[in-house]
């Protein structure tokens, strides 16, 4: 699995990325959580332009990829599963993708949820994407605190 680190956002000619902190210690939800966020690029795509492109899944290291190995990892090795059973991502068990499929499509799911709810952003974000082509790590973060400072009371 590809060792996450902190980053900045970036768009580049094969598309654009956030690279996410890496955590030694998993628990369901944090992988899960992780999961979403890797997931996040293709839905976003998908609500906001309508149909996905191949980037999400495009060769070795995609973010679809190494969400695959992910939850394969937290089903079949860290024993977040139903099974306390260990396999090593390179020998998974039969049936290993009618585990592995739903998490992934949950996944999604969530990370669409989360992307329409904060739709407005999204497009900030990637208009200052196209503009700047890299963004500090910390642009992000300056975007939701803006929001919750101007949204109206709920």
């Amino acid at each position: 699995m590809s060792d996450f680190r902190g980053g900045s956002p970036t768009i580049t000619l094969a598309g654009g990325f956030i690279d996410l902190l890496y955590s030694p210690l998993e628990n369901r939800v944090s992988a899960l959580n992780r999961v979403a966020a890797l997931l996040g690029g293709r839905a976003a795509e998908e609500l906001l332009l309508g149909e996905n492109s191949n980037g999400a899944g495009l060769g070795k290291g995609s973010d679809i990829e190494i969400a695959t190995q992910l939850v394969g990892r937290m089903l079949f090795e860290w024993g977040l599963g139903d099974q306390l059973m260990h396999a090593a991502h390179s020998a998974l068990p039969a049936g290993a993708t009618d585990k592995i499929e739903p998490l992934l499509q949950a996944a999604h799911i969530r990370a669409a949820e989360i992307i329409e709810m904060q739709r407005p952003l999204v497009i900030k974000l990637a208009e200052d994407l196209l503009s700047e082509r890299e963004l500090p790590s910390e642009r992000p973060q300056e975007l939701l605190q803006d929001n919750q400072r101007t949204r109206p009371p709920s």
